[in-house]
């Protein structure tokens, strides 16, 4: 990016914006826990029925 010369925060969007001598314009935003990704089940293979279990009934 080159070394910033300009620095600006927006409230509203809470975002920060740095510029650079080289026209271009990064945007940075805090993640909070709230915004964490979350973790899926696999899907199912093709050849699996997902009926079968590894474990006694």
């Amino acid at each position: 990016m080159g070394e910033p010369i300009s620095l600006s925060y927006d409230i509203n969007t809470h975002r920060l914006l740095v510029g650079s001598h080289n026209i271009k314009l990064c945007v940075y935003r805090y993640i909070s826990g709230n915004y964490s990704l979350t973790v899926e089940e696999p899907a199912p293979r093709p050849d699996d029925d997902g009926l079968s279990s590894s474990t006694p009934a």
